[in-house]
């Protein structure tokens, strides 16, 4: 399943705040589904997310200034452009097991993806995502499911840039646990009761410390 965009953003105020960009991306997602029997279904695959963009920044003031700033003090203008591009192959396999002699009572569905992402001239990060689910039958008409598992989310673009490279910034980080009951009353109405739990860390977060171009603008130091 292939696709491509091209997409443009702009934004001004007066004559001395102008943000513009504008980026092609490549996006694939292929499947494998094996049937090696009646009980269990292997999916390996492949997520893929790339491109290529420009930008051009015009600011009223040199943010490096922001560190010891004077209300009174005269501003210059300060602009910056670049070009960059990234990539993110993200593999992954699923597993759906139906061990019990009715297939559709009782479903296993354990996945492990691997993420990677590089932005050209910055850095690159990986990361591995590891996840359980299931679904049992209890009553006609009712289903327990539960499920757990680790997820990572990349840095948005602007969060992965810093003039001259040398970023220092990671996946994002959560442990989502949830568990919950589905309930069939005749054929047109379902109920839908799920409680869940995310503990979120290594979140993205500007630096206090910020004061040069030189410095680290975000650190995964959220929680």
């Amino acid at each position: 399943t292939p696709s491509v965009g091209y997409d443009i953003a702009a934004f001004t105020m007066g004559s001395e705040l102008d943000l513009r960009q504008d980026q092609i991306l490549l996006e694939l997602r292929a499947e494998l589904p094996w049937t090696p029997s009646e009980a269990l279904t292997l999916t390996p695959g492949l997520d893929f997310l790339g491109g290529a963009g420009g930008f051009e920044v015009t600011f009223p003031f040199n943010p490096e200034s922001m560190a010891d700033y004077d209300p009174i003090q005269e501003r210059e203008s300060w602009s910056i452009d670049d070009v960059v591009t990234a990539w993110a192959p993200d593999a992954f396999l699923d597993v759906r097991w139906r061990p019990l002699a009715d297939r559709d009572r009782l479903l296993v569905n354990p996945g492990l993806r691997f993420n990677f992402v590089t932005f050209v001239d910055q850095y690159a990060t990986m990361s591995g995502d590891a996840r359980l689910a299931a679904r049992l039958r209890i009553t006609d008409g009712g289903t327990l499911k539960a499920g757990t598992g680790i997820y990572h989310q990349p840095p948005q673009p602007w969060e992965s840039y810093k003039p001259g490279g040398d970023m220092d910034v990671h996946f994002e980080r959560s442990w989502a646990s949830e568990i919950g009951w589905e309930h069939a009353i005749g054929e047109s109405i379902q109920i839908d009761v799920t409680g869940f739990y995310k503990n979120l860390d290594e979140l993205i977060v500007t630096n206090d410390s910020f004061s040069t171009m030189g410095d680290q603008p975000f650190l995964n130091a959220g929680i």
